[in-house]
C-alpha cells in the first residue's frame, strides 16, 4: 500500500441482508450494525449505542430501513457529527419515483424513503458531508408484482460502484 493512502473506517447499518451484505463484502475497515447482531434502529437507545460504537468512523453508510427509523437515525447521527468532516450517505429508494394511486400498500415506505430524502437535503452544512443515493428495486422485490417494469433492477456490482463513487466524490 502506498504511503500516504488513508485508510477510511465505514460503519454500515443493514449489513446482514440485501445490499448492506454486498455492501459489507466490500468494505475493509467496518462496524456493521443490524437487527440480526443486536441492533434496531426504531429503538432510540440502539440509535443511540450505533453512533457511540461508530464515534472513529469517517464515514457512516444509513442502509438499513424500518418505518421513520432511518430518517431519526440521520437526525440523531447529525446532532452528534454536524461539525466534524465526516460523511453520511443515506441509502434510498427508486420507489420515490412511483405513482402509487394502484398500490397504496407501499405508500408508507415511499413517504418514509422522501422524508429521508429531504431530510438528508435539508441538513447539508458543508462541513458534514450528506449524502443521498437510491437505487432500483431487487430482482424479487413484493413490489415489482405490481410494477413488472421495474424487473429490470439495480444490480449490486452497480449498487456498490456508485456508493463508492458517492463517497470518494
Amino acid at each position: 500500500m502506498d504511503k500516504g493512502v488513508t485508510i477510511l473506517k465505514y460503519a454500515l447499518t443493514g449489513h446482514t441482508k440485501g445490499f448492506g451484505f454486498y455492501i459489507a463484502k466490500e468494505l475493509s475497515n467496518f462496524i456493521g450494525f443490524s437487527r440480526t447482531t443486536g441492533y434496531d434502529i426504531t429503538k432510540v437507545s440502539d440509535r443511540n449505542r450505533i453512533i457511540n460504537q461508530s464515534v472513529d468512523c469517517e464515514v457512516f453508510i444509513n442502509n438499513t430501513c424500518s418505518g421513520d427509523a432511518q430518517t431519526r437515525l440521520l437526525i440523531d447521527l447529525y446532532n452528534v457529527w454536524h461539525n466534524t468532516n465526516k460523511t453520511i450517505v443515506n441509502i434510498g429508494s427508486d420507489i420515490t419515483k412511483i405513482d402509487l394511486k394502484n398500490t397504496p400498500q407501499f405508500l408508507h415506505e415511499q413517504l418514509n424513503k422522501n422524508m429521508l430524502m429531504h431530510t438528508s437535503n435539508i441538513l447539508q452544512n458543508g462541513i458534514l458531508r450528506i449524502k443521498y443515493i437510491s437505487w432500483g428495486f431487487w430482482k424479487d422485490s413484493p413490489i415489482t408484482k405490481f410494477y413488472p417494469e421495474l424487473t429490470v433492477s439495480t444490480t449490486v456490482d452497480q449498487a456498490v460502484k456508485e456508493l463508492f463513487e458517492c463517497i470518494h466524490d
